[in-house]
């Protein structure tokens, strides 16, 4: 199983917002699929990075997982489900 983890630093919101709320992810966690020798080489975790910037609204969306540095196995996900609130500060 590899862990999703959100790079909630990495947020880039519009001057004058914050992120409001907890950040909602779904899945956290990704089963894997190949030769185990390959596997092996899959991290433990990976960093979701919203890839938005200038965020000055609600967020919802899907967000591509950047799995290039393992392309021979398969993850059971190829996207991950990101919500959370922003609001004017």
């Amino acid at each position: 199983m590899v862990h999703l983890k959100i790079d909630s630093a990495g947020i880039m919101v519009e001057p004058g917002y914050a992120v409001t709320s907890y950040i909602n992810m779904s899945p956290s966690l990704l089963s894997v699929e190949g030769p185990s020798s390959l596997i092996r080489n899959v991290p433990d975790s990976l960093v979701v990075r919203i890839p938005e910037r200038g965020v000055r609204s609600n967020y919802e969306s899907n967000v591509p997982l950047d799995v290039s540095s393992f392309p021979e196995v398969k993850l059971s996900h190829e996207s991950v489900y990101v919500s959370f609130e922003v609001s004017r500060i």
